[in-house]
């Protein structure tokens, strides 16, 4: 799902394509470490947004009075919200960024981070408040639920 912006001038689809990026080095740093410590492999995915599936979506032709299209939109979302997603946001103002995230499964969150930080601009969202937020969740998989 594509972040949300909180304010106007975020960078939402850089905060997006940051989390996915960190995501990725983090799931890399976890692997090389199981072979040492017998960490398991990363099963959370964060995923780029929707938007090419919705312009293939929009491309489907209708058969009959079938709208074909609509139909796999539909079906498409009720996939994304019975599987693991992350939520996130992210606003920008007067040298500030906030960040946020959720990691669901359907109406069950499994996790929620908050992430302010001074930035000195746009690209600073990146290491300084998507980072942390996907180490973050990342990293829920190998924590295990007391008992």
């Amino acid at each position: 799902m594509a972040p949300v912006k909180l304010t106007n001038d975020a960078p939402s689809e850089l905060f997006g394509a940051e989390l996915v990026h960190y995501a990725e080095e983090a799931r890399q740093i976890w692997e090389e470490e199981a072979s040492s410590w017998m960490v398991g492999h990363s099963s959370f995915v964060l995923s780029v947004s929707s938007s090419g599936f919705q312009q293939m979506a929009d491309s489907i032709p209708d058969v009959g009075q079938i709208k074909l299209g609509k139909l796999a939109t539909f079906l498409y979302s009720i996939y994304q919200y019975f599987g693991w997603r992350v939520e996130s946001g992210i606003g920008l103002a007067n040298n500030q960024a906030f960040g946020t995230a959720t990691l669901r499964w359907a109406w069950f969150v499994r996790g929620r981070w908050n992430h302010p930080a001074a930035v000195s601009g746009v690209m600073d969202v990146g290491p300084t408040v998507a980072r942390p937020i996907a180490y973050n969740i990342v990293g829920q998989q190998y924590l295990r639920p007391r008992r």
